[in-house]
């Protein structure tokens, strides 16, 4: 590799997909991305690819230099910074530099948070690393910057089936669904991710059987008996490189019920479905619809004729997309699943698995499966057979140990694994008529509903197999800080509007004493729950039943929104603590406070006073 010119550089790039290594050359046109050859950032450049001469950069971190130098170079006041030379440039200016290119990212309509962290994150390691290395001066120390992209909240991790069809007319989204109190949207809510993920696993089923009746029928044909003569003529022409009239005319003379045993007694006498080796096929879809009758769509005619000696590809990818709604790994960790890390109880017949975490180099939690949980025991079990028949027929090495290998377009033997049941899953659920998904939203129902229905998150924190637990919160973050909150009826919302009173120019009394979510209470002494907590203040416990105490005061003005805000602030950082510490406690009192807080808190941004709120709301921010 070597530049063709000043203004043109290329770098040797690798990026990773579906577990596979891809190498290409990426070629950078300094003419077009605005810099001149003698800059600092073109001395990175050719750093980079000097470097990648021995070791290739990854694509994704050139990709990030890259699209920062274009933000950069279309900013009038950063062309210049980018533009001078390694020793011109000075300490506080790189920090300038930084600043403005935080500020564009922060502006830009495109990308999601996590890419523009990368970005900013990417580029602020640019110019140590390679284009001010010889700089002493310059240095983390030096520049002293503090990204503000940090304070980029993620977009929640979406669940399945989650968003509004355009063919369903009674479709209710996990944000909307009506409810009485917080346990009955909890259990609509569990019963609804459990239904979502059940969808998926029928799917994969009816996949599995579909290839298990298939597999039965072949091998019903293989046995049948069948005359020698027929089993000849079919033996004649599957080697051949074409098929003549007399082929034809020899094979259309063959007993419609001897067809198909013929084809396959012919096709294992010659050890055709080996490794190595290829045959040719006459009228062969023909007379699996005919003999076969309804072959359901997506299984191609030669995997059909091979079933009773290995899987197909429909069969390898429901088994893992079941595997991953039952072990909630990532795909990526069922991917580097290997032979070793399936151990079989030899008495009782149970699984035990274990998945590769590639990125913290770690083992995934074990999953058990029992031999009674028949679907995934059966999906395993079929795993397992298939890789030792792809050993036995030459596809794989027997040293072998990764599994994922079915169906390519050669003869010749298996050397990286199928990369077809990673990819998209459209054809998937098309095939089955149901919504579309991914694998990513796979582990995050998987979570939610342990967290929803174990009563823990640390139970989730277990299938994630995650070492922080605020990592886990991430995943849960879209079904209870978001989903839930976001389930308030339109009901809740009438009522809050009959009993807010505005009062923004006033003090408010001094007898009404904040209850922990935005409401105010006007008579703590006196209260109508006596008889449940006994003597004493009000504890401000039951403020939420039925239709909220009689006691309840919702009196707005600039200081209540102002604790508005710091309470839903509070909550929104403390509830994933909360919601561990004691999840009862949290059903009961802590949920509906958030929710009666998040409901006045919208209420309040759509009025009149919104821009009140945003403006309190910033200055708030700003102090943290």
């Amino acid at each position: 590799m070597h530049e063709q010119h000043d203004l043109n550089i290329s770098v040797r790039t690798f990026w990773r997909v579906h577990g596979r290594k891809y190498l290409r050359e990426f070629h950078i046109d300094l003419f077009e991305l605005g810099i001149v050859s003698k800059s600092w950032v073109t001395a990175g450049l050719r750093l980079i690819s000097q470097s990648s001469l021995g070791e290739p950069t990854p694509r994704d971190y050139l990709w990030c230099i890259v699209e920062c130098i274009k933000l950069l170079a279309a900013d009038s006041n950063a062309s210049g910074l980018i533009n001078l030379g390694s020793e011109e440039i000075s300490s506080p200016e790189l920090r300038d530099l930084f600043t403005i290119l935080d500020d564009a990212l922060l502006k830009s309509p495109n990308n999601t948070a996590e890419v523009k962290k990368k970005f900013s994150y990417s580029f602020r390691s640019f110019p140590f690393r390679y284009g001010l290395v010889d700089q002493k001066h310059i240095n983390r120390d030096s520049v002293r910057y503090k990204s503000k992209i940090g304070k980029l909240k993620s977009l929640p991790r979406e669940l399945l089936n989650d968003t509004p069809k355009n063919n369903m007319t009674h479709f209710e989204p996990m944000g909307a669904i009506s409810h009485e109190n917080y346990q009955d949207l909890v259990e609509k809510t569990l019963k609804k991710l459990n239904g979502d993920l059940q969808t998926i696993i029928d799917a994969c089923l009816a996949d599995i059987r579909a290839a298990d009746e298939l597999r039965q029928k072949i091998r019903d044909a293989e046995s049948s008996p069948t005359p020698e003569a027929y089993i000849k003529i079919i033996e004649r022409f599957v080697v051949k490189h074409c098929t003549t009239s007399y082929d034809h005319r020899f094979y259309d003379s063959i007993p419609f019920k001897h067809k198909l045993p013929s084809y396959l007694i012919a096709l294992n006498n010659k050890k055709l479905f080996n490794a190595g080796t290829s045959w040719r096929s006459y009228k062969l879809s023909k007379l699996l619809n005919d003999t076969l009758v309804s072959i359901p769509p997506g299984f191609p005619p030669l995997q059909i004729m091979a079933l009773s000696q290995r899987a197909c590809t429909i069969e390898i990818q429901a088994i893992f997309i079941l595997l991953l709604c039952r072990t909630g790994w990532n795909k990526s960790s069922l991917y580097n699943m290997e032979l070793g890390m399936i151990t079989k109880d030899e008495i009782d017949g149970h699984y035990e698995l274990q998945g590769y975490k590639s990125k913290t180099d770690d083992l995934t939690p074990p999953v058990f499966i029992d031999s009674r949980e028949l679907y995934y025991h059966d999906a395993v079990t079929m795993l397992l057979w298939n890789h030792s028949q792809l050993i036995k027929l030459g596809h794989i090495i027997p040293t072998e140990q990764r599994l994922w290998f079915t169906w390519t377009g050669g003869s010749t033997p298996y050397t990286e694994q199928t990369v077809v049941i990673q990819m998209a899953t459209a054809c998937f659920a098309s095939r089955h008529n149901i919504f579309n998904f991914s694998y990513e939203q796979i582990r995050t129902q998987v979570g939610n509903i342990a967290s929803c229905s174990l009563k823990s998150i640390n139970e989730a924190q277990i299938i994630y197999g995650h070492k922080n637990i605020a990592t886990t919160g991430h995943y849960l973050d879209q079904l209870l800080n978001h989903k839930l909150l976001s389930s308030m009826n339109l009901e809740f919302q009438r009522r809050l509007e009959k009993k807010i009173l505005f009062n923004m120019n006033q003090s408010l009394s001094k007898n009404l004493i904040p209850i922990g979510d935005g409401a105010l209470c006007s008579n703590p002494i006196d209260h109508p729950f006596k008889e449940i907590q006994g003597e004493g203040d009000c504890r401000a416990e039951y403020c939420h039943s039925g239709d909220g105490c009689i006691n309840r005061v919702i009196l707005i003005n600039e200081e209540r929104i102002a604790e508005l805000i710091r309470t839903r602030n509070f909550f929104h950082s403390n509830w994933k603590d909360l919601h561990a510490e004691n999840q009862e406690n949290f059903k009961a009192r802590i949920a509906p406070r958030i929710i009666f807080n998040s409901a006045l808190y919208e209420f309040i941004k759509a009025s009149a006073y919104g821009h009140i709120l945003k403006k309190i709301e910033g200055t708030i921010d700003n102090e943290r």
